[in-house]
């Protein structure tokens, strides 16, 4: 009885792999490099590599399932934001002409 939140399936209580929580990861990773914005898209990477970060010493499975369902859930909303913020995208930010412009030619 899995249902599908997104693309990532998402399973009932049980064994959280590390296998699936490096995929969720990147999973994560991939949704916030989507976002055209430099702020939304600097904000989802950062905060995804700071929560994995600090999680990831947690050897409880209890703990370590409780925040990959939260991941999941988390991974949903970047990707609806996703897609919300990009409809309505205005030209990109000081920041990305200035990151354009310091790139190696």
């Amino acid at each position: 009885n899995a249902e599908y939140m997104g693309r990532q399936k998402v399973r009932e209580r049980g064994m959280t792999t590390a296998k699936d929580v490096l995929k969720l990861y990147r999973s994560l990773l991939r949704a916030g490099r989507g976002y055209q914005d430099y702020n939304f898209r600097n904000f989802v990477l950062r905060r995804t590599r700071e929560d994995f970060k600090d999680s990831k010493l947690l050897a409880d499975p209890a703990a370590v399932e409780e925040l990959y369902q939260k991941g999941l859930r988390q991974l949903a909303l970047v990707q609806r934001q996703q897609v919300i913020q990009n409809l309505f995208f205005q030209g990109q930010s000081v920041m990305d002409f200035a990151k354009q412009s310091s790139a190696p030619n």
